[in-house]
């Protein structure tokens, strides 16, 4: 390799020309008598003019001077390498002796490679289809020889971070020295000291911190590793790989990306104050980046600046004209720009996730390994992703709102597309959909409260519960209800209405039945961050309080639930290859866990699917209008949708509504893919009277109308859904009365209409026959009272003792608490099976036996009662309670009443003729009219 040679035949070009450069050749043994100056003329040759002899004196003179120069510069190089030595071996020699560097080494896998010293600037990503994205995202550095960068860097850097450079074998003693001097209390050699050979060792072997951790040990191996370096890497290309991989902040690696970052300039352009700039950034990153804190930055170039002309770079003019230059004036403009700019870089929130999963995983630095990464990530869905961000699918309801989008393949875990956030312009370090922590809200239901509920207790698609005022566990504060409590409700209208009390009775129910850290294990294994996980209460039940996560941990939440219970990891990247490199190509194998049994996961997403798409099996259920606009007739939809609104003292500080939201959520999917949707507000962050979603906004449905747009994209560019939901066996089908728990068969008298189907976990069912507890009290008195005259008869109970059991009981109820009523639907009320108590008579013809009941709502009626024969008859009349529906009657009262017969007298014989027109029909006694 050109670039790798030993380092006594390098020449060091950075050295000022006024300096005298050193010969290859070794005068150290040279006397003074041989730097004396002779004019001795031959005879031969004329005789020099005074011009020319001064002219050879001080040719003369700079040899000299040239050589002592190299005199001292060979001497000091063996100084230091002797004291280096000498240091090492003392420092080495106060941790036990020199059997400690076999010890400290051997901490370390590092097998020193030149090849890995080289920047990293050709790591490349693909997208699913293997086309080029990205060189290596925000980061991207691209690498600049060291002969094309300006002397005026060279200098810079050189000044301020290790003045020896050019002279010293890669561990500078003086500079150590002082850095060791001044921890010596401490024993600590993490900071100071760092030579630009030791530094660029550590950005190539220690940059995450996982070979070596920070402290005597990892500097002693970057001592030896520079040391060792040296002898074969030349000085030249040392400081080209430090400026091509050090990092200048705000994620900007490498002196190119943090020219074009800071100046909008290419680096073989920067002049000498820009560099003193970049040179003073990389002391502190974040702590001298001049957008942020452009007092710190000026003083630490400044400080760099005079340090250059301290060394002879510069001249005293120089240094005050440089000074006087205001470093704002030079700068680009901030790339973090106010929301409505439009402006993102395409991919570029994708490939940040990239890249950091990329490390975080697989522990491979793009920066500093060059790989090739290939993704999920499909182009149809990203490019609609970032225009998204851009602010061209929906309108913002203000300037400080934010929003984040993922799309992640079921049973894969696997992201195809997400928004990072509002104008995501390539260099922003905050990545909505990976760093954000939010409140899911009620989506929580969707992917944490039911599914737990469904996993471990009796609830059924249509159990009933009561969302009712109740309080906080431990705690006088009650929990509220948007509109209102909702009185008795199945679990389906509970879920599509989002009720919260349901769902902390649900959250309560899973913890008497198999303890709290059941359900913190759950979290745990669908990824909830384990620090979330560790503050679990029952807010979690609806999404407050701690519970915290971002979009893309919602987004595989809800995959669990459309995957059959199996939680992939979310992840991006596919296939990792090394390029030259003999290495084995990294394939991606996220864990899997099955967090959640089949038949759990499926009964979450039948409720799902109802609430998006109806066919509810209750008869309560209530459609939702925020997910009707994913609704699909080209594929089935599944969602839940969440809402979280400021907390009381923010509401009243700036006047808030009560509905005011700071994060609107939607989760779902369909069998193919789950998606999350957030829009909401940096937590602390721009809030004024404008900060919130109001219900006006909500109105719009703006959150459907973005995953519809989503979802179609998705469809037209996958297809059809290739995944079914078919019932898995575990489920069962039962039929129950509404409203009681155990489930219980409804008797054969039961109005269908208070019949429900529920579908649950056939290990979960729990059932009972039904068994009436109603009472029917004894009869005290009954009489019976014909009227001749009017033909009827007259019955009268003694009043039902309890007029309760008389009436049916009404849809709704009232709830009463803390002296106040709150009126809701009723559920269940055995009046609707068992009917009511009634004033019940049989009517019992004692000649023929024929039977008539009767029933009354009052305790007196009248019955027509006729006689039509010639002979009394004589009735028996019963009275007795009886309830409508139940087999259930009291004891009776039986009074006989008697009925007189006609008793018709004989007609009279008439003497005359019997009239051919009218006649009387003897057998019929009907008179008969013919005209």
């Amino acid at each position: 390799m050109d670039d790798i040679q030993n380092n006594n035949n390098i020449e060091n070009n950075n050295i000022d020309n006024s300096i005298p450069q050193p010969d290859a050749q070794d005068n150290n043994q040279l006397s003074n008598e041989q730097y004396s100056v002779r004019f001795d003329i031959p005879d031969d040759e004329p005789a020099l003019s005074p011009e020319e002899e001064e002219k050879a004196r001080l040719k003369m003179e700079r040899e000299k001077k040239k050589q002592r120069f190299n005199r001292s510069v060979k001497r000091r190089r063996v100084v230091n390498a002797l004291m280096g030595f000498i240091v090492f071996c003392v420092l080495l020699g106060a941790l036990s002796g020199f059997s400690i560097i076999k010890v400290i080494l051997s901490k370390t896998d590092v097998e020193l490679d030149t090849s890995d010293l080289r920047s990293s600037d050709s790591s490349l990503i693909y997208d699913d289809q293997g086309e080029q994205i990205a060189i290596v995202g925000s980061e991207s550095r691209i690498s600049y020889t060291y002969g094309s960068l300006p002397q005026n860097v060279v200098d810079a850097f050189v000044a301020v971070e290790d003045s020896r450079f050019f002279e010293h074998t890669g561990f500078d003693v003086p500079r150590f020295a002082k850095a060791f001097l001044e921890n010596i209390k401490s024993l600590s050699f993490a900071q100071g000291g760092s030579t630009l050979t030791m530094q660029v060792i550590k950005n190539t072997y220690f940059a995450v911190d996982t070979i070596a951790e920070k402290g005597i040990d990892r500097k002693v191996q970057e001592i030896y590793y520079a040391l060792k370096i040296n002898n074969i890497v030349s000085k030249e290309k040392i400081f080209e790989l430090y400026v091509n991989k050090v990092n200048f902040g705000a994620n900007a690696r490498g002196i190119q990306v943090a020219s074009q970052y800071y100046f909008g300039k290419d680096c073989t352009e920067l002049n000498t104050v820009e560099a003193a700039m970049l040179a003073g950034i990389i002391n502190a990153p974040n702590q001298n980046n001049p957008y942020y804190h452009l007092d710190e930055c000026t003083k630490r170039t400044r400080e760099v600046l005079r340090q250059m002309k301290n060394h002879g770079y510069i001249t005293e003019d120089e240094y005050q004209y440089n000074c006087s230059i205001h470093l704002e004036n030079l700068l680009k403009g901030k790339a973090e720009k106010p929301y409505g700019t439009g402006v993102t870089v395409d991919y570029q929130a994708y490939v940040d996730v990239v890249l950091a999963e990329c490390v975080d995983v697989y522990n491979i630095n793009p920066y500093n390994t060059a790989v090739r990464i290939y993704t999920g990530m499909n182009k149809n869905v990203q490019q609609y992703c970032d225009e998204l961000s851009r602010g061209n699918i929906i309108e913002f309801p203000n300037d400080y709102a934010n929003i984040s989008l993922v799309l992640l393949q079921n049973y894969t875990g696997l992201i195809v597309g997400l928004c990072g956030g509002r104008d995501y312009d390539g260099v922003k370090m905050f990545n909505y959909a990976y760093d954000n922590r939010v409140n899911p809200g009620s989506t929580a239901k969707g992917f944490v409260t039911y599914p737990m509920a469904f996993e471990y207790t009796g609830l059924g698609t249509n159990y009933y519960m009561e969302d009712g005022p109740m309080t906080w566990a431990g705690s006088s504060y009650l929990i509220t209800e948007d509109g209102g409590y909702a009185g008795d409700v199945s679990a389906q209208r509970a879920f599509t209405s989002s009720y919260n009390v349901c769902a902390i009775k649900m959250f309560r129910w899973v913890c008497e039945t198999v303890g709290i850290e059941t359900i913190k294990d759950y979290m745990q294994s669908i990824g909830i961050d384990k620090s979330v996980c560790n503050g679990i209460n029952e807010q979690y039940a609806i999404g407050e309080q701690n519970f915290l996560a971002s979009p893309i941990q919602m987004a595989a939440g809800e995959s669990v639930i459309l995957s059959k219970g199996l939680y992939t990891q979310p992840h991006t990247i596919t296939r990792i290859e090394f390029i030259n490199s003999t290495e084995e190509p990294i394939v991606a194998s996220p864990t899997q866990t099955q967090a959640l049994s089949e038949g759990a996961a499926w009964l979450t997403r039948y409720m799902q699917q109802v609430n998006v798409n109806g066919n509810s099996t209750a008869s309560d259920w209530r459609p939702n209008g925020r997910l009707a606009e994913i609704k699909s007739s080209k594929y089935i939809a599944y969602g839940k949708t969440g809402t979280s609104l400021y907390d009381k003292t923010i509401r009243r500080k700036y006047k808030y509504p009560r509905s005011a939201a700071k994060d609107w959520l939607m989760i779902g999917g369909t069998n193919d893919y789950s998606f999350a949707f957030w829009m909401g507000f940096d937590t602390g962050q721009h809030i004024d009277e404008t900060t919130y979603i109001s219900s006006e906004y909500k109105a719009t449905r703006n959150d459907g109308k973005t995953v519809r747009g989503l979802l179609e994209v998705a469809y037209e560019t996958f297809g059809a859904p290739i995944n079914a939901n078919n019932k898995p066996s575990s489920v069962t089908t039962i039929s129950h009365v509404r409203g009681l728990y155990p489930y219980t068969t409804a008797p054969d008298y039961c109005d269908p209409s208070n019949i429900v189907t529920s579908y649950i976990l056939a290990s979960n069912v729990t059932t009972a026959s039904y068994e009436s507890t109603a009472e029917i009290k004894s009869l005290n008195s009954f009489t019976a009272n014909y009227n001749e005259k009017k033909k009827n008869v007259t019955v009268a109970w003694s009043d039902y003792p309890d007029p309760s059991a008389l009436v049916v009981a009404e849809k709704t109820k009232d709830m009463v608490f803390r002296n106040k009523t709150y009126t809701g639907a009723r559920g269940f009320d055995r009046s609707w099976i068992d009917g009511v108590v009634m004033y019940c008579v049989d009517i019992t013809n004692t000649t023929t036996g024929e039977t008539k009941y009767y029933t009354s709502e009052s305790p007196q009626a009248t019955y027509a009662l006729k006689n039509d024969t010639d002979e009394d008859i004589i009735y028996d009349v019963v009275g007795y309670y009886a309830y409508s529906a139940a087999n259930l009657r009291s004891n009776s009262i039986t009074v006989k009443v008697t009925v007189p017969g006609k008793h018709v007298e004989p007609e009279p014989v008439d003497p005359d003729p019997v009239d051919p027109v009218d006649s009387v029909d003897p057998i019929n006694n009907f008179m008969h009219f013919n005209f």
